[in-house]
């Protein structure tokens, strides 16, 4: 059993080791914003886990990273990662230099594609307008191979 109540491996489990990624992520830059704060929050709440975002950034401030992100199997799970974690870094209009190092750094444990990464950057600067069908053919491909997929 983990902190949140669930076996280790199972749905929700795998989507909270996203999201104590995302949660480390938020911590990056050694401030989190309301912005930040709120998304977490909702993030927990749509998960149905009785676990408050202050708790959340508790429990991963002083694990590194690389723990956190060993426990991702999936690559469509890492990918989907990387891209909440784009969005979270851009969330409040600042991708400052300890956010981009750390996103970067992040990119590169999570071992996403460079086909990935512009998929990611495109998503985040058109937020979902004017795609390729390419891109949102694999946009979908992914999401449907995640765990997130219900």
């Amino acid at each position: 059993m983990s902190n949140t109540g669930h076996t280790v491996g199972s749905p929700l489990e795998l989507r909270m080791g996203a999201v104590r990624v995302l949660a480390k992520m938020a911590l990056s830059d050694g401030i989190i914003t309301s912005e930040e704060r709120t998304l977490m929050e909702e993030i927990l709440q749509e998960l149905q886990v009785n676990l408050s975002a202050d708790v959340l950034f508790e429990e991963v401030k002083q694990k590194p990273i690389h723990e956190l992100i060993a426990q991702v199997d999936k690559y469509e799970d890492r990918f989907f990662i990387a891209l909440r974690a784009y969005a979270m870094a851009h969330i409040d209009f600042d991708f400052d230099p300890e956010e981009r190092k750390f996103f970067n750094d992040l990119v590169g444990m999570l071992q996403i594609k460079t086909e990935d990464l512009a998929l990611i950057e495109a998503t985040e600067q058109n937020e979902g307008a004017g795609f390729t069908p390419e891109f949102d053919t694999r946009l979908r491909a992914h999401y449907e191979n995640s765990s997130f997929a219900v």
